[in-house]
């Protein structure tokens, strides 16, 4: 809700708000980028420092009261749908794996079928399908996705293999060139995580495994997974 306020600089050292103050709960659309972090998977000091001095990212459209003593400051309020735009238009705001990403500036309310939305991101349809396959796929609607879901979901897609079977056995090197990461990408773990595959009597793990393993590694964070915090 609103809350009208006429503040003025006091003797107390209370400043004018410089936004319209919103009092939690905030109205639906709305959130500070503590909030919108929640929402991804980010921290809110990450968000700040990392996001917030880009150019285009959005004006904040209110804030939260100041609350208790020792120059506690309000918090900035957004509308989520111009968070995710801006995010839309950053290609490495999605994860430290190196993968290609799709950026654009277009409405993220608008409806691609999964054939457009191949085009968008310069693949081949029967590779889409293979995520399409995948629990966590977005849902469609008659026959169309929303853009915003399609790019949330592409530039933070699982590990697929296109060429490979999971059953297939190779060293660590070997499965990093076969995904096309370095080989610290995949076996920075092994040594850390009592839950990394185990190797069999010849030094080589199971492809499946691996890519199991990696797909829910740990700081793997819903839409925003793998990227730093």
């Amino acid at each position: 809700m609103l809350c009208h306020t006429s503040r003025s600089p006091t003797g107390s050292g209370e400043q004018v708000p410089r936004y319209p103050v919103l009092e939690r709960p905030l109205p639906p659309g709305l959130a500070t980028l503590g909030d919108y972090g929640e929402l991804i998977g980010y921290q809110e000091t990450y968000l700040h420092w990392r996001w917030h001095p880009r150019e285009g990212f959005p004006e904040p459209v209110g804030e939260t009261p100041a609350r208790g003593g020792h120059g506690r400051r309000p918090k900035l309020v957004y509308e989520i749908k111009q968070l995710d735009a801006f995010r839309a238009t950053q290609d490495d705001l999605w994860g430290r794996r190196k993968m290609t990403r799709v950026t654009t500036t277009l409405d993220l309310d608008l409806r691609f079928t999964a054939e457009q939305f191949a085009a968008l991101a310069e693949v081949e349809p029967a590779v889409l399908a293979l995520y399409q396959a995948l629990d966590g796929f977005p849902a469609a609607e008659d026959g169309t996705y929303r853009l915003g879901d399609l790019v949330a979901y592409w530039n933070t897609r699982p590990i697929v293999l296109e060429e490979h079977t999971g059953d297939e056995r190779m060293t660590l090197g070997q499965i990093a060139g076969v995904l096309g990461v370095a080989r610290k990408t995949v076996s920075q773990y092994k040594d850390d995580d009592p839950d990394f595959p185990a190797p069999d009597g010849d030094g080589r793990y199971r492809i499946g495994d691996v890519v199991d393993y990696l797909n829910g590694r740990p700081g793997r964070r819903g839409p925003a997974a793998g990227d730093e915090a």
